[in-house]
């Protein structure tokens, strides 16, 4: 199964990804990006056989389009001089979502084992991962599409 994730999310990071923003541009790639790991988590969290989960495996592996086009929308919103800052920044978010998301979803995950609950509550975790999906949509919305950084009146960047 890690083969299928290693292979499909290769496909993805070596071919697609240029390809799709090409024809729809970096936000929108951003959107699909997120929108696919929102409906894969879904069907994660669904199958109801390991077959299912491995068929929903690809369209996990689109959720790659988004880190990148995000990155580079963040990016084109500061200066040279504050790239470092940006990256640094999003290095400690995503330090802080290493630390806090195996706890929060081994919680989620010794709840939804024990004996007596019901068996269709064993994608609790996954249905959990795609409302912060559905978190990352919503703040995504005030993205802007832009190539160039922006300058208010008095010239710096902001």
């Amino acid at each position: 199964m890690l083969a299928v994730v290693g292979v499909c999310s290769a496909l993805v990071q070596a071919g697609l990804t240029g390809v799709i923003v090409k024809k729809i541009g970096e936000r929108k790639a951003m959107y699909l990006g997120l929108f696919s790991g929102m409906l894969a988590f879904i069907g994660y969290g669904l199958a109801p056989t390991w077959y299912w989960f491995v068929a929903t495996i690809p369209l996990g592996a689109l959720w790659g389009l988004a880190t990148p086009n995000i990155q580079a929308l963040m990016s084109s919103k500061v200066g040279p001089q504050e790239q470092g800052t940006l990256q640094g920044a999003n290095m400690s978010l995503s330090a802080m979502s290493t630390v806090f998301a195996p706890i929060l979803f081994g919680v989620i995950l010794s709840a939804v084992t024990k004996s007596g609950v019901p068996m269709w509550l064993s994608g609790a975790a996954f249905w959990m991962a795609a409302l912060f999906m559905v978190f990352s949509l919503i703040l995504a919305g005030g993205v802007k599409q832009s190539l160039t950084v922006e300058t208010p009146s008095d010239g710096a960047p902001h």
